[in-house]
C-alpha cells in the first residue's frame, strides 16, 4: 500500500493480508448444523480492524472445509505488516452450541522464526 504525503513524497507500507478463515473438523462432526458466529479482530499500531463479525441471529451455515465470509479490514487503512499485530478470535457453533476457536495470537514481524499453528486457537 502506498500514499503520497503533503510534500508529494510517495511512502510505501507493508500490509498484513488475511486471505481466509476456514472451518476445520469439529470434534469429528461433519457439519455444524446451525452455523458459525462470533468475531475475529486484528489489532495493529493503528487500532483494531474487524475481519469477521456475526451475531447469533446472523450466523453463517458453514461446515468443515468452508471459508467464513470476511468483512474487512477497511480497504483504505488495512492492517500494518510493519511491526506487531494481535489476532483475536472468538468463534462459536450454533447447533451444537460449542466453542470453535477462542484466543489471541501475537504476530511479531521482526522475529525471524515467528511461526504459529492457527489451528490450535
Amino acid at each position: 500500500m502506498s500514499r503520497t504525503d503533503e510534500n508529494g513524497i510517495l511512502h510505501y507500507r507493508a500490509m498484513l493480508s488475511i486471505e481466509y478463515i476456514r472451518v476445520l473438523k469439529v470434534d469429528g462432526d461433519k457439519h455444524i448444523v446451525g452455523g458459525v458466529y462470533g468475531t475475529v479482530n486484528v489489532q495493529d499500531w493503528m487500532g483494531v480492524h474487524k475481519v469477521y463479525d456475526r451475531s447469533l441471529a446472523d450466523s453463517e451455515k458453514k461446515g468443515p472445509g468452508d471459508d467464513l465470509t470476511l468483512i474487512g479490514p477497511d480497504c483504505y487503512y488495512g492492517v500494518s505488516g510493519y511491526d506487531w499485530s494481535v489476532i483475536s478470535v472468538d468463534l462459536r457453533g450454533v447447533d451444537p452450541d460449542i466453542e470453535l476457536a477462542q484466543g489471541n495470537v501475537v504476530w511479531e514481524t521482526r522475529v525471524e522464526d515467528n511461526r504459529h499453528n492457527f489451528r490450535q486457537l
